[in-house]
């Protein structure tokens, strides 16, 4: 490969289609264009010959060095007087292309998306059977540059908060494991939303994905005949292929499992325990529907003979084939309402035919098996000890379980329920829960009765006097600890904001003195504006701890009130 070196016009080059580098902007460009301004060019671009009258050569390394050049030129004396130091050699586009990517790729200041697109070049140009000859070639693993092509399939909104650093890679794998593009949208923008008030690990995504994505184990259709087992939406599939996923096979594209479940509850719904119990006619799909679209049959509320071959008796299901309601009406609301009517009434004074092994009386089985339970549990109890990981488990079971303020929250956090509809709060799966807990050792157990025990403090069940109840005994004391912030103080007015400041002396202390002074160039402090006094509160430096408004400590519980530990 022979190359000879020549001083080139810079007007004379062309810039390559094939490099991927886009940001030529930036304070390392700046001072790139200002040490050629004064030194030139140190190191020769490379080029290649090329067919065109107007510029003759194409850049194939060094596109940076003569962008800079040609920004330097402009300001002195233009860029077709201004020449820059080239390499030339001839060379065809494979190798042009093969030049350009390694070099590009050995560089460190390639961007993660222009990374991405070096290898997309590659492969666009050579095929996916290439890939291995790239990492071959630059040291680099296949895996990586597999996951970095899967990215690019994304919206150019979801690459750019990638560039923006707004997301990070690893949320991009988890968008780009999503087929289904309204899903992904969806979780999209409520990943970015969610980011302006909080953090939002690739594991918190992970799990959102993982609950809108049924589990392929739940098919009621045959997974091998449809190709489940091969689909690159299948999550052990994903897995396998780019060391990213989930072990457990999950379907990441629901719409096709959905329709493919449906076809088969349809085709074979009198072999359902549906059918063969209740009669009933067809189904619905939970999220098809909308709580004011139907009524359920609860307890003693059971359908009339009636009901059942009537084309609006039917079952809703969840996706995965599972019971939402086993018996709703669709139809008329005032014929639901008369058959429950009826039902709790007594209805016909006919006694219903006994089954020959059937019990006796309907309440016999629930009410015996409690007693069992109400004698022997706390038998079961004496003789453990209290500090056991048996009791600490079932107190934590028993803490979950009886706050309803935190099953949302905890349900989301070991993903141990589901949403009941969309955007609304997440079914505490109560078994699911149990068996976690079950499986805790001793210091998981303990961070999460901690973690637990605070969160239902903070939770919406708990009043503000309850709260400062806890903060006492944990050791906290508000009317030392509290200060002025600056969403209080922007609630009050100016004449609030100068009492505050006369009676708890703030305006007396030398910091806030030379503030008002120094800072503010004020002479008084009822000359200041609203914003100026804020300013004196927060910015001043005078401590407010103690400064306490009766507002705030009004009705405080604590008083007279021993700590537990007391």
């Amino acid at each position: 490969m022979q190359r000879t070196f020549r001083e080139l016009n810079l007007t004379a080059i062309t810039p390559s289609p094939f490099n991927p580098r886009r940001d030529f902007t930036g304070d390392d460009f700046i001072e790139l264009t200002a040490s050629i301004a004064r030194m030139g060019v140190l190191e020769p671009i490379l080029v290649r010959p090329i067919e065109s009258d107007d510029t003759p050569f194409e850049l194939v390394a060094g596109e940076r060095r003569w962008r800079a050049c040609y920004a330097a030129a402009e300001s002195n004396g233009g860029p077709d007087k201004a020449v820059i130091p080239a390499m030339i050699q001839e060379m065809d586009d494979d190798l042009a292309l093969e030049i350009q990517t390694i070099e590009n790729l050995q560089r460190r200041d390639l961007s993660g998306l222009e990374e991405a697109e070096a290898f997309r070049i590659w492969v666009d140009r050579k095929g996916t059977d290439a890939i291995p000859e790239l990492a071959e070639r630059t040291g680099i693993k296949e895996t990586y540059i597999r996951r970095r092509l899967m990215i690019l399939r994304l919206p150019k909104t979801m690459l750019e908060a990638w560039g923006k650093g707004d997301l990070k890679f690893g949320h991009l794998e988890q968008l780009a494991r999503m087929d289904d593009k309204k899903q992904r949208r969806s979780i999209f923008d409520e990943v970015v939303r969610d980011l302006k008030d909080r953090q939002v690990t690739v594991a918190d995504l992970k799990r959102r994905i993982a609950r809108i994505s049924p589990a392929l184990g739940k098919a009621r259709f045959d997974i091998e005949a449809e190709g489940c087992l091969a689909c690159t939406q299948n999550t052990s599939v994903q897995m396998k292929l780019f060391d990213l996923g989930d072990e457990k096979a999950r379907c990441n594209r629901p719409d096709c499992f959905k329709k493919k479940q449906e076809a088969h509850l349809v085709k074979f719904w009198n072999r359902t325990k549906y059918y063969r119990k209740y009669g009933i006619k067809g189904f619905r799909f939970n999220e098809d529907v909308s709580w004011k679209d139907y009524e359920a049959f609860y307890g003693d509320g059971k359908p009339a003979k009636k009901c059942l071959s009537c084309e609006h008796h039917l079952a809703i299901l969840h996706i995965d084939g599972e019971s939402c309601h086993d018996r709703a009406c669709f139809g008329d609301k005032s014929c639901f309402n008369a058959v429950r009517s009826t039902r709790s009434s007594g209805g016909s004074t006919r006694k219903p035919k006994k089954s020959k092994d059937g019990p006796r009386v309907a309440w016999h089985g629930e009410h015996f098996r409690e007693v069992f339970f109400q004698e022997q549990l706390p038998v079961s109890f004496e003789p453990v000890e209290a500090s056991s990981l048996t009791v600490r488990q079932v107190s934590l079971y028993s803490l979950i379980r009886g706050n309803a303020g935190i099953h949302d929250w905890y349900a989301q956090r070991h993903d141990v329920g589901e949403r009941l509809w969309e955007d609304g709060p997440y079914s505490l799966d109560r078994k699911a829960l149990f068996r976690l807990i079950a499986g805790m050792d001793e210091e998981q157990v303990a961070e999460e009765i901690k973690a637990v025990s605070l969160q239902a403090v903070l939770s919406g069940d708990y009043l503000t006097d309850e709260r400062w109840l806890v903060a006492g005994h944990v050791g906290i004391d508000l009317a030392s600890q509290w200060r002025f912030t600056e969403d209080y103080l922007a609630k009050k007015t100016k004449g609030e904001m100068i009492e505050f400041g006369n009676r708890f002396g703030l305006f007396d202390d030398p910091m806030a003195m030379g503030f008002l002074t120094g800072t503010l160039k004020r002479k008084s402090f009822k000359a200041c504006k609203k914003g100026e006094l804020l300013r004196v509160f927060l910015e001043s430096g005078a401590d407010t701890a103690g400064m306490v408004p009766d507002e705030i400590v009004a009705d405080n519980p604590v008083e007279n009130t021993e700590s537990i530990g007391g």
